[in-house]
């Protein structure tokens, strides 16, 4: 398979949308299997990359 280069100009080849919610999606998945709904209050985050760490590092 040949490996394929992709440029995203603000949303021209690819809509930002799925990735907004994705982390949402990733939180209420986690916060599930861990039986810890208050994982869920790191989505709502407007920096919320730092908590992926901290609940990676719970895992």
């Amino acid at each position: 398979m040949k490996p394929i280069l992709a440029i995203d100009l603000d949303g021209a080849l690819m809509y930002s949308r799925p990735f907004d919610n994705a982390h949402n999606k990733w939180f209420s998945l986690i916060a599930s299997l861990l039986n810890d709904q208050s994982i869920n209050n790191y989505a709502g985050l407007e920096d919320y990359f730092p908590q992926v760490d901290i609940v990676m590092k719970g895992i």
